[in-house]
């Protein structure tokens, strides 16, 4: 793999605890939630990875440190969560947002209001993460994309991206 690849991976590292946690995972995560975390973030990670050398990504980046790598990447997850909320706002997302919540329903542990701002917050870091890492490495590459659909291999990643996402969502909300 090129190293303009590893690099949007590597700045993705820093990016996901910014959209997940507001924070480096470390300062926020503890014990066995931190280590299932840290599984998480790196089997999603690589499988992102994967996907990249998969569709030949080749960026032209250039960090000259791990500091500014990690500024990047905060900075990129800021922007995407800025990117998820417009998106959520759109009237069409609004009501996804909606009947999830309402299929989700009040249970004896939840109440309404906090079934909406889990399925909210959910949604949010979702759309952010896709926003974060499949933005940056698809764009408007339609070869990529239809590799994506289309191809079994790349139907098999993309169903394993969205698994270890939303695993790794899960995860940061414990």
């Amino acid at each position: 793999m090129n190293i303009g690849a590893k690099s949007i991976v590597l700045e993705a590292w820093f990016g996901v605890d910014q959209v997940l946690l507001n924070a480096p995972a470390g300062k926020v995560l503890h014990g066995d939630i931190y280590e299932n975390y840290l599984t998480a973030k790196a089997t999603f990670l690589h499988n992102l990875y994967e996907i990249c050398a998969k569709i030949k990504f080749n960026p032209d980046v250039n960090f000259n440190n791990v500091s500014q790598l990690a500024e990047s990447g905060i900075q990129k997850a800021i922007s995407a969560k800025e990117t998820a909320k417009e998106i959520l706002r759109d009237t069409d997302a609004s009501e996804l947002v909606a009947r999830e919540i309402r299929e989700m329903g009040a249970t004896e542990k939840l109440s309404e209001e906090q079934v909406a701002k889990y399925v909210v917050r959910k949604r949010l870091n979702t759309v952010a993460l896709d926003c974060l890492v499949m933005e940056s490495i698809i764009g408007d590459n339609n070869d990529a994309k239809k590799f994506l659909r289309e191809e079994f291999i790349g139907k098999v990643l993309f169903e394993a991206y969205k698994v270890t996402r939303d695993n790794l969502i899960h995860i940061s909300f414990m």
